[in-house]
């Protein structure tokens, strides 16, 4: 097997069986080749050999070929146990699938071949022809119960091997995309819900099925006979009210309904960070900074960061900020802050404001201009989101610009990390 720089497979050969994968920069599949027959991926539209053959519902798939709805039964684990569709008799049965706990499934009696373009059978993901499942960030080994690489993530699980499923325990739990496992428990005393980070056991707190891939409607009891109250428990950890979607508890909020039950959303995923800088430029100049950051954890680095900077002036003093991730379900660690970045900052006298944000110049379509675009802040591509932004208040920065704004290229190192 061959693998991208993401440790996903790039070219897997079995004996003479040859299977090619191409990835967006985010590790997103597009394509895949295996022998002779081409699929390509486009957001749930999937295409063989240049040909539409399906595309997914809420409740299962379009078959383009039949022209025909196909729905889906999935159990409590996103699993797909049985596919059927409507004729004119009746409920026509396509396909039916049992697993053993940790996937592999069961052989002998499950006789409907189904469509064989359509292989979306454990936790809803796709059945390779190397008999792996993609999940995204990994390929999954169903025969072994194991995954194929080291998890992306495995620094901040590490009480649990990096190649373990699900915890051990794929009755209860599911991994999303190979990653970090996320998702929405009730206290078993109170009655009221709160999201975790990593769904290990809690104790205390049972867990809600499927709460870390999809949104979950919860009703709780009402003021009336006619009266539904709930709330809506999204995959990112933020919660709505089911009458009011409007109304939405964002991370590190409490969402409580007329009844009185609490929803408690997902711990804020933003950092923190105070610096001491000094820069000059008259048209072009230099400048450092060294300070400590803090993720959303409440872990803190000492980092330093030498710069580039453009402009005219100069100033030198104390700033404190916040570190915002543009990719909501992305918590911020330390090791995030590592790299290059670019800022605007500007003021007059003791007070001093800062906007910026990571940047990258390595993607497809990139222009010098895109360094001074404030949109183009905390982003990977022109269109993958996957950095931060930060916002910081200077003071007592003593500046002596001529002109109140300077732009800041910067690169950052992070000590301890």
């Amino acid at each position: 097997m061959q693998y991208t720089y993401l440790n996903l497979p790039k070219k897997v050969i079995q004996n003479a069986k040859v299977t090619d994968y191409i990835y967006r920069a985010d590790g997103v599949k597009v394509k895949k080749v295996f022998g002779t027959e081409t699929t390509d991926y486009l957001d749930g539209f999937q295409y063989t050999d240049s040909v539409l053959k399906f595309f997914p519902t809420a409740e299962g798939y379009f078959n383009v070929e039949t022209g025909k709805y196909v729905y889906n039964y999935t159990d409590h684990l996103g699993n797909v146990r049985l596919s059927y569709a409507k004729n004119g008799v009746g409920t026509e049965i396509i396909e039916e699938s049992n697993y053993y706990p940790f996937g592999l499934k069961h052989e002998g009696y499950n006789i409907l071949l189904g469509n064989s373009a359509y292989k979306y059978k454990y936790n809803g993901k796709e059945l390779q022809e190397t008999g792996m499942y993609d999940y995204g960030a990994r390929m999954y080994m169903a025969d072994l119960g194991r995954w194929g690489v080291v998890d992306p993530l495995a620094e901040k699980m590490t009480r649990h091997s990096p190649y373990n499923y699900a915890f051990n325990n794929p009755l209860r739990f599911i991994d999303p995309d190979g990653r970090k496992g996320i998702d929405w428990y009730q206290n078993s005393l109170t009655g009221d819900y709160k999201w975790f980070d990593g769904n290990a056991q809690h104790e205390g707190y049972a867990y809600i099925d499927n709460s870390g891939t999809n949104d979950v409607d919860v009703l709780t009891r009402g003021g009336s006979e006619s009266q539904v109250l709930g709330a809506t428990l999204h995959p990112d950890g933020t919660v709505s009210d089911y009458n009011y979607p409007s109304t939405t508890a964002n991370r590190g909020e409490i969402l409580t309904t007329p009844d009185g039950t609490k929803f408690e959303a997902g711990a804020p995923n933003t950092g923190s960070y105070w610096s001491f800088s000094a820069n000059y430029a008259i048209g072009g100049g230099i400048g450092f900074s060294f300070g400590q950051v803090t993720d959303s954890e409440g872990k803190t680095n000492w980092f330093s960061s030498f710069n580039g900077n453009i402009g005219f002036g100069a100033s030198a003093g104390l700033e404190k900020g916040l570190v915002i991730p543009t990719d909501t379900n992305h918590k911020f660690v330390n090791s995030d802050f590592a790299g290059t970045g670019v800022s605007y900052s500007g003021g007059d006298g003791p007070l001093n404001l800062s906007y910026g944000g990571t940047f990258n110049d390595k993607y497809d379509g990139y222009r010098n201009v895109d360094n001074f675009n404030p949109s183009r802040f905390g982003q990977n591509s022109e269109t993958i989101s996957s950095g931060y932004r930060t916002f910081g208040i200077g003071v007592a920065k003593g500046s002596a610009q001529a002109l109140p704004l300077m732009w800041t290229k910067s690169k950052t190192h992070v000590y301890g990390q």
